[in-house]
């Protein structure tokens, strides 16, 4: 599916309109007709692998995570960037960082209910707004940079989007009045998304 939306070159695609039909098009011509071979009517499971096969192409295929910021409105709280962010923060800053254990994050646009995270011991908990969780592992790669090692989640979302194993690098990019900059990439893509991370 993902070579389809490069063979069709969508990034250079601006109009809406066409950019749906695109997709579409895609559904019609990859996905559908795998799930009518698998499944003969449409059930929930059947509707559960379509929702799946869509948060991982999001995650694995920038082409596909274009399509659909172009046809739904991207989340302001994460803003996507092309190019890879660099970093200001000082070594006092960083250094900040690494002894802080408390953070939090908004998940939407105008969210005010708080998405918690530890960081600990090599370990990442998130207790999101719904009261799923989501845990990984992480270990600095680099002075500002560190690595995420997606383990488990009972969000819908965040097990769909993410399997056991999967990467992603945050890059700490400057420290401003309560909260931090930082930028998230997964392995093997050169798309930036940066957003803002809260301290108490």
């Amino acid at each position: 599916m993902c070579e389809y939306l490069k063979q069709v070159d969508i990034k250079k695609e601006t109009n809406r309109q066409k950019i749906a039909f695109e997709k579409i098009s895609l559904y019609e011509k990859h996905l559908y007709p795998y799930l009518r071979k698998t499944f003969k009517t449409r059930t929930k499971e059947a509707e559960n692998i379509e929702q799946k096969i869509n948060y991982r192409l999001q995650r694995n295929c920038s082409e596909f995570r274009y399509l659909t910021n172009k046809i739904e409105k991207p989340n302001e709280k994460f803003s996507e960037i092309n190019e890879k962010p660099k970093s200001t923060i000082s070594k006092k800053e960083i250094e900040e960082f690494k002894v802080q254990k408390n953070f939090y994050y908004f998940e939407k646009p105008k969210d005010t209910i708080k998405a918690y995270v530890v960081m600990s011991d090599g370990k990442w908990e998130n207790l999101l707004p719904d009261k799923t969780f989501c845990k990984m592992e992480y270990k600095w790669i680099s002075e500002n940079e560190y690595e995420l090692v997606f383990i488990e989640s009972n969000n819908e979302f965040m097990s769909d989007f993410s399997a056991k194993g999967d990467k992603y690098v945050h890059k700490v990019l400057s420290k401003e009045n309560g909260f931090y900059n930082i930028s998230i990439t997964t392995e093997k893509q050169n798309n930036f998304t940066k957003f803002k991370m809260y301290y108490e």
